[in-house]
């Protein structure tokens, strides 16, 4: 399995996989310069994006396929998201989960209240409208 870089001819693929895993797919193509995927040269097996406001992202669509779960893919696509974000001058990550909070919490993400969101992070879609209220909201430092 191979990470590399999203290219626009990515974007079917990655919605289908978010779409399949019940996760957010709209507005990808707004930040496919920010994406990464799993490939095992044939075809998309997962995918991972954050959304860049200054120092501060959103992380988002962290997903793999149910054929290639629980093998530490999940974990390789975030550890070389968050490289990208720190390169990127980012220092915190911020997400929205409805099943993932377990995962995100091993690997330094803690849940914060919603109240506590920066307002760039609040403004973008995911936050006030895709994604549900009830949904866990978490943050680490890089």
């Amino acid at each position: 399995m191979k990470v590399r870089k999203a290219i626009n001819d990515d974007i079917e693929q990655i919605k289908r996989i978010l779409r399949d895993l019940d996760l957010v797919s709209e507005n990808v193509e707004d930040h496919l310069q920010d994406f990464l995927v799993l490939t095992d040269n044939k075809r998309i097996t997962g995918c991972i994006g954050i959304e860049i406001y200054e120092k501060v992202a959103l992380l988002r669509s962290l997903g793999v396929v149910p054929a290639f779960q629980k093998q530490g893919y999940g974990l390789q696509l975030l550890q070389r998201i968050e490289v990208l974000a720190e390169n990127k001058s980012v220092s915190s990550l911020y997400l929205l989960t409805n099943t993932a909070d377990k995962f995100f919490s091993k690997f330094g993400y803690a849940t914060i209240n919603r109240e506590d969101a920066p307002l760039t992070i609040s403004k973008t879609r995911e936050f006030s409208e895709l994604c549900p209220t009830t949904s866990i909201f978490m943050k680490k430092e890089l």
